[in-house]
């Protein structure tokens, strides 16, 4: 057994001062940021800076064959391959290239400790691990022959989970443009703050002191607990204790809650009850207006996500609060239209449910055999 400090040189990138915009107009060099680490290699396309910007910042460039993981917030334990040549950010840690272990099973094995990540981050609403911590992380040296069979066999249970996404997310794109049919000449809109409620969710702190294992905890939800693709938070990983509840914020059945901050502004909708951090906005009372699913698409909408994307503050990382949110205007058609554009909704999403139990098994054979594979 050997820390992964041994085998591997591991370092962060930089962000170049957003106030320079030269920086980013013309660039050339990829930059990799947290969200971009959401399959097994980093999509090419991903943000750009110059020279000039990389020279001025403490951003690097890092090879192909660099595995890189996400180190803060929501994301935290994300990881992905570079298969080209790229710059990131300071809240990826980049693993470089080593001759004795293979970038493919190095990045299983970083995945197949995500939980241990998160559960090891340090901080309030936007926990994080660092280099040092990486550095010091124990990891078991095998033979090349061994690492390709362990990424032969794991390759082959992603690739079926990454067609599963696939089919959930062409079904999401049909229930959009259903959508974008039958509402895109809609005029009739009001701010949301005059239709919902709207309330930010409260962290108790720290986290580590209240959360508990009594079956009698009330849930605790976070972003970890939604699954890709999915309308619904059904169940929770962690719970917190009765006394953490009273320092945080009670969500309920059918309540909506919203990401504020990294990705922020998507939407989901609660099938429990629980209580939510302050990385999240809730909106209820919203059935006066609003259709449960008819909500979910037109929060979705590319009017509303761009005035999130407008609305949002901050300067390397954007976040939303729920003043921004309760300005933001939104389409509110009558509800008989509404119910009409639902009812074609719950028939794909029943398609989509059916998938999503076999994407369930899928996950479930995968992190059977990375726990027979690291332990």
């Amino acid at each position: 057994m050997v820390r992964l400090g041994d085998i591997f040189t591991i370092s962060s990138g930089g962000t170049p001062d957003k106030r320079q915009t030269k920086y980013y107009k013309t660039g050339t060099i990829p930059w990799v940021k947290t969200g971009d680490l959401k399959e097994k290699y980093v999509s090419h396309n991903t943000e750009r800076i110059t020279q000039e910007g990389l020279r001025n910042s403490s951003a690097k460039l890092f090879p192909a064959g660099t595995v890189l993981v996400a180190m803060y917030g929501a994301t935290i334990g994300a990881c992905s391959i570079l298969d080209f040549e790229s710059s990131t950010n300071q809240a990826c840690a980049a693993f470089l290239p080593a001759s004795k272990v293979l970038p493919d099973y190095l990045y299983y094995f970083l995945q197949s400790k995500k939980d241990i990540f998160v559960q090891s981050g340090v901080g309030g609403a936007q926990p994080n691990i660092s280099v040092g911590y990486l550095k010091g992380f124990p990891f078991d040296v095998i033979s090349i022959e061994s690492q390709r069979k362990i990424v032969s066999a794991l390759d082959s249970v992603s690739t079926l989970i990454s067609l599963r996404r696939q089919q959930l997310a062409k079904l999401d794109e049909l229930v959009r443009a259903r959508f974008m049919e039958m509402f895109s000449a809609c005029t009739q809109k009001d701010m949301l703050g005059n239709i919902v409620s709207i309330s930010r969710g409260a962290s108790p702190r720290p986290i580590s002191a209240y959360v508990t294992e009594d079956m009698d905890g009330v849930n605790w939800i976070k972003i970890g607990d939604v699954p890709e693709n999915s309308l619904y938070i059904e169940r929770t990983k962690e719970k917190i204790t009765l006394e953490g509840a009273k320092k945080s914020r009670y969500v309920y059945k059918g309540d909506f809650i919203l990401s504020n901050s990294m990705s922020f502004g998507r939407p989901y909708i609660l099938n429990i009850d629980g209580c939510v951090h302050d990385g999240w906005l809730i909106i209820s009372d919203y059935l006066a207006a609003f259709h449960p699913l008819y909500l979910y698409y037109a929060i979705r909408d590319f009017e509303v996500q761009n005035q999130f994307c407008e609305k949002a503050t901050g300067a390397t990382v954007k976040n939303l609060n729920s003043d921004l949110v309760k300005s933001t205007l939104i389409k509110v058609p009558p509800m008989e239209l509404q119910h009409e554009f639902s009812e074609s909704a719950l028939k794909i999403e029943q398609t989509k449910s059916t998938i999503r139990q076999g994407l369930d098994k899928l996950e479930i054979l995968k992190k059977s055999l990375m726990q027979e594979y690291f332990g």
